[in-house]
């Protein structure tokens, strides 16, 4: 008798055109939405509805600049506040 693994929850973060960009993998299906760039309750309240897991992020949070954010625009700062509010605890993983 074969056990079903658990596939987990893959959550990844990016800056396309000046907005942050938040994908969802789960094992029943894939979730995406975009947000203003200083929206932390609207991201937090989006990841809040599926189980914690850890944020991984592209180089465009490294580097939102080259993708429209303004210059001295703080990602990693954005994205650990979501995080914060919607599981309490930090779960981000600067890239993959």
């Amino acid at each position: 008798m074969s056990r079903n693994k658990k596939k987990s929850t893959f959550i990844f973060a990016s800056i396309d055109n000046a907005k942050f960009s938040i994908k969802v993998d789960t094992k029943f299906a894939s979730y995406g939405e975009k947000f203003k760039l200083d929206d932390v309750d609207g991201m937090a309240s989006f990841l809040k509805q599926f189980r914690k897991a850890d944020v991984y992020g592209s180089s465009s949070i490294d580097f939102p600049e080259e993708d429209g954010a303004p210059e001295n625009y703080d990602a990693h700062e954005c994205l650990q506040q979501a995080i914060q509010l919607a599981w309490h605890t930090p779960t981000y993983r600067k890239k993959i």
